[in-house]
């Protein structure tokens, strides 16, 4: 039975009031980013903003790589943040190609240091 109160001889159903809550806008992190996908492969930079700023970011892109390569539910996804290693896939490093290797095939691989190559010419990663 619903929680009920009487007042005045009347039955009410009593009710709560939700709390509140308010987020701090400082607290919120604003992004940009630009995605370019194959039929196989997908890449999403992302960069976090310093302000609510589209000219002004913190340095080193995020790089969401997306596996395309079976059905829509089995994609496989990797995340990386570490920009020593994108550029040791760039120059073919053989301890960053021991996980690129593992995460992409050859046709990945040349797509993923062609999208490194567009970040490096956007600016969004430096070397």
């Amino acid at each position: 039975m619903e929680n009920r109160i009487c007042i005045d001889g009347v039955w009410y159903v009593r009710e709560t009031t939700p709390p509140t809550f308010k987020i701090n806008p400082e607290s919120v992190i604003h992004t940009i980013s630009c995605v370019w996908e194959s039929g196989n492969w997908g890449f999403e930079a992302t960069m976090c903003l310093r302000e609510d700023d589209p000219t002004d970011f913190y340095p080193d892109p995020t790089i969401d790589i997306t596996d395309k390569r079976e059905e829509y539910e089995n994609w496989i996804k990797h995340e990386c943040d570490n920009p020593n290693w994108m550029f040791g896939v760039l120059n073919n490093d053989p301890e960053s190609m021991v996980d690129a290797n593992e995460m992409m095939d050859e046709q990945g691989l040349t797509e993923f240091k062609a999208f490194l190559e567009y970040l490096i010419e956007k600016g969004w990663l430096k070397k």
